[in-house]
């Protein structure tokens, strides 16, 4: 019967995980499609992956490849070399391998929650979990909250929809804390070999975050120094170092706005990492065999991204001091970040006074710096670091549910002849109530994805863009007409398109590119502006109107392919631009 009870809770957790990443899009072709929820971004990304399907670098910038691209891009590089292996398309990909990723990591977290409290429930709270709104249903009406600029709160349902490498750092990160949680309460003196090669492990998913997302590294190095500081001040009982952190995180609020201006954000975030050294040295003092090894791990495998991005920034690379200044108007307040993660900060609270009442002080540390470095980081904008802090606030989020989903069971079971205790049942009992609310903003959530859809590759006009861009030729951009989006262009057709995305990396000739932009969303683009972008070909659609060139501007119609949408049937044209 407990085995039974085990399995159930496991289908739930992959219930939970097919019925919000899959549920939505139901009905619709979205294995041989691209999900468009959010799709200029996520429609980028995927031009890198196509990039390596095609055999090409993953480091310029994407959509022109001309440049050079400091996005981490190592998740989609292995998309890239996955989909030519397999002989998969790059979006089929996308959704295959992205969704194994995430039922994977809700699967080994479900299994950590179980080892740590042997409770047959256990496993089906890391699935659950994916689920936890932010009450946005009855703060605002709909299904996220709407906050500065572009800003939003909402759940973890939101995000992990992507399936783009933001959700494969957080599993990355969510699976590095809760397995050093886990040893460090399987092997307390973490000196033994087995405990080797997870410290090995560890460090090196944690620094290869880097390579993957940038906020999801800056999340799991931040949890990671703070939980080695939470963990010493209280295990040396020591008021000095207590001061002393408090005193130097009070330095970086004051200094950091400065140095941030002046110097560079990532000085700034190396101040916070600083302020964690007082407690942090006792715990690298006190584990020191384990933190050699996990630290030597983790800094080989960071290098690349790190030192090329250090690279970038000191030979003044236009694109990262752009992105640097970019973020600006993007924060989140005290109070709306408090009643948001409400159902988790309960939860976490239930958690933390269970651990402490068990005197699992690594794990109580652990929980703790899931919530201080949530505040930290979703402040970011008040300490100089300045990135899109309420990006970090929903990572944030994430990583405190995922934690709190594996060790809650455990912060609920008695130890030995410590007596139980009503306040932790009661506190979680009221987290679990605000959960409960909080899934109102899933049916709101599934129905906008559901209306956003996917584009189905496999359409006959996707098919008819693809064959008019492919073969050319003679080398040159691709550009797309008023009807075409040049997203799709790249996603389908795997060739140089003339666009980028202006948050992710630049072309080499950047200011023709956004004047091509520029004209393609106004609906004229000209001979010269083509030219000038470095075009050699331009696909229209006949559901738009034909462009008129002159005679003298040498661009003519050479590739005609019709395709037919429902009861609508057009045309995709390719005219060729002759160089003059």
């Amino acid at each position: 019967m407990r085995r039974l009870g085990l399995i159930s809770a496991f289908v739930v957790s992959q219930g939970a995980v097919l019925l919000l990443l899959v549920g939505p899009l139901w009905g619709a072709a979205w294995l041989s499609g691209f999900r468009l929820y959010f799709a200029n971004d996520q429609m980028s990304y995927a031009g890198i992956a196509v990039n390596v399907a095609h055999g090409h670098s993953p480091l310029t910038e994407p959509f022109t490849l001309t440049g050079a691209s400091y996005y981490p891009s190592a998740w989609y590089t292995l998309l890239g070399i996955f989909s030519r292996l397999t002989h998969l398309p790059p979006w089929t990909s996308w959704q295959v391998c992205g969704l194994a990723v995430v039922s994977v990591t809700v699967a080994l977290l479900g299994v950590l929650g179980w080892r740590m409290s042997r409770y047959w429930w256990a496993p089906a709270l890391p699935g659950i979990a994916l689920g936890t709104g932010c009450l946005a249903h009855f703060t605002s009406g709909y299904w996220y909250a709407s906050l500065n600029s572009h800003a939003v709160l909402w759940g973890p349902f939101a995000t992990f929809f992507t399936l783009n490498a933001e959700v494969i750092g957080m599993c990355a990160c969510a699976l590095v804390l809760a397995g050093l949680g886990w040893a460090s309460t399987a092997y307390p003196n973490m000196t033994t070999t087995r405990t080797r090669w997870i410290l090995l492990l560890s460090g090196v998913v944690a620094g290869a975050i880097s390579s993957v997302q940038t906020y999801s590294f800056f999340t799991v190095t931040t949890l990671i120094a703070v939980w080695a500081a939470i963990y010493g001040i209280t295990q040396a009982k020591s008021k000095a170092r207590l001061t002393i952190t408090l005193l130097l995180l009070a330095g970086v609020l004051l200094v950091g706005p400065i140095v941030g201006s002046n110097v560079s954000q990532i000085a700034v975030f190396a101040m916070l990492l600083l302020a964690c050294l007082p407690g942090a040295l006792w715990t690298i003092r006190k584990h020191w065999w384990a933190a050699r090894w996990f630290g030597l791990a983790y800094a080989l495998a960071a290098s690349f991204q790190i030192l090329r991005t250090l690279d970038g920034l000191l030979h003044h690379d236009p694109f990262l001091l752009y992105r640097q200044a970019s973020t600006q108007g993007l924060g989140v307040s005290i109070w709306s970040g408090l009643l948001a993660g409400s159902p988790v900060i309960v939860l976490a609270i239930a958690t933390l006074l269970g651990l402490v009442r068990r005197g699992d002080t690594a794990l109580a540390s652990l929980v703790s710096a899931a919530l201080v470095s949530w505040v930290i980081l979703s402040q970011n904008d008040h300490w100089g670091f300045s990135q899109e802090p309420y990006r970090l606030w929903i990572e944030g989020l994430i990583q405190a549910a995922f934690l709190t989903a594996v060790f809650l069971p455990r912060a609920l079971r008695a130890r030995g002849r410590v007596p139980r205790s009503w306040l932790t049942p009661a506190v979680a009992l009221a987290g679990a109530a605000l959960v409960i609310a909080s899934w109102a903003d899933i049916p709101g959530f599934a129905a906008y994805a559901s209306q956003q859809g996917v584009v189905d590759t496999q359409a006959s006009r996707s098919l008819a863009l693809a064959r008019a861009a492919d073969p050319v030729s003679a080398p040159g951009l691709l550009a797309a007409g008023a009807c075409i989006d040049p997203r799709e262009l790249k996603l389908v057709s795997g060739g140089q398109v003339a666009f980028e995305n202006l948050g992710l990396a630049w072309a080499a000739d950047h200011i023709a590119i956004e004047k091509l932009a520029a004209e393609h969303d106004a609906g004229v683009l000209t001979a010269a502006t083509l030219r000038a972008a470095g075009v050699r070909y331009l696909l229209t659609d006949s559901a738009c109107a034909e462009p008129h060139f002159a005679a003298r501007d040498h661009v003519v119609p050479d590739v005609v392919v019709a395709y037919r949408t429902g009861t609508r049937s057009g045309v995709i044209t390719r005219w060729s631009i002759t160089p003059q």
